[in-house]
């Protein structure tokens, strides 16, 4: 995916958005939400 379809600001409040695209039809569906807390120590695996 190309960087400029990612939005992350990593802070309270900050904004997540991407596009998915489904290769077999070519549907595009928005995800967004944004960050309630953020610690930047905590990794998800």
């Amino acid at each position: 995916m190309a960087p400029d379809l990612i939005t992350v600001e990593r802070s309270p409040g900050g904004r997540f958005e991407t596009l998915m695209v489904f290769d077999a039809t070519g549907d595009e569906v928005p995800l967004n939400g944004v960050f309630i807390e953020f610690d930047p120590l905590v990794l998800v695996h």
